[in-house]
């Protein structure tokens, strides 16, 4: 998985890779004047298209996290939320295209692979994964937060047979490390097959959303499981836990977040 997890993270930070290229003394020697402004324009470009498409899924995200806090949830505003995240989701994957596109444009052959061998060590020892963000938000209660909210016997063992095995329980996210593993493998390639990357994009926005209907499913199973007071408790616990996630990969200098 730690090639898909680099991959990720190279999808979020590119602007500021692409700067670092042109200012890198290893680099900028290779390219020309009249490259390293496209490659700045492009990364600035990037960068402000990404920011706004992220924001407008954080922003969703918390609209439908709000949602869920209550017990009886409206069906209509978990919709809304879900309606506003999957088109901005398939937008960034199609800009993370549309920037592969253009950097082929700008460098040659050469210059590429000395891109991407810079951002493989740029890379090393980050963690991520694409939807990352998503990842977060939809963690399933872990056991010490059932336990603590002091579940009846039946209760357990409701959780258990909703909770199943894990291997169906990450069946949409296995599905999408596997397509984001081969959007990988099309990226590296200098001679970039842009019509298979736009089915994978196709592909892994549909993982995208069997994972939200997914989670979706397992809200609405849990919710009629524990009692309004638990599930109460239990939000406030993933709320808690969204807020430290965020507290942690905030990075004032903008520069590509760690765990």
């Amino acid at each position: 998985m730690s090639r898909v997890i680099r991959q990720s993270v190279l999808w979020m930070c590119l602007p500021v890779l692409l700067l670092s290229v042109v200012a890198g003394s290893s680099v900028r020697a290779e390219i020309s004047d009249a490259q390293k402004d496209q490659l700045k324009s492009l990364a600035m470009e990037t960068r402000r298209k990404s920011e706004a498409e992220r924001d407008t899924i954080r922003r969703a995200r918390m609209d439908l996290n709000a949602a869920y806090s209550d017990y009886k949830f409206d069906e209509r505003k978990v919709k809304a939320a879900l309606d506003r995240i999957r088109p901005a989701q398939k937008r960034l994957l199609e800009l993370h295209l549309d920037n592969q596109v253009q950097l082929r444009q700008i460098l040659n052959e050469q210059q590429f692979q000395r891109f991407s061998e810079m951002t493989r060590k740029m890379m090393s020892g980050r963690h991520g994964f694409p939807g990352g963000e998503d990842v977060m938000w939809d963690r399933w209660p872990d056991k010490e937060m059932l336990t603590s909210l002091g579940l009846s016997d039946d209760q357990r063992r409701q959780i258990r047979a909703l909770m199943g095995p894990e291997g169906r329980r990450k069946g949409a996210f296995e599905k999408l490390r596997q397509d984001s593993e081969k959007m990988l493998e099309l990226y590296s390639n200098y001679n970039l097959d842009t019509a298979a990357a736009r089915k994978l994009i196709d592909s892994i926005h549909q993982d995208q959303i069997d994972h939200s209907e997914q989670h979706h499913k397992r809200q609405q199973a849990l919710c009629s499981i524990l009692t309004e007071s638990q599930w109460q408790r239990l939000r406030k616990m993933l709320d808690e836990r969204i807020r430290e996630f965020h507290r942690r990969r905030a990075r004032p200098d903008g520069s590509c977040p760690r765990p």
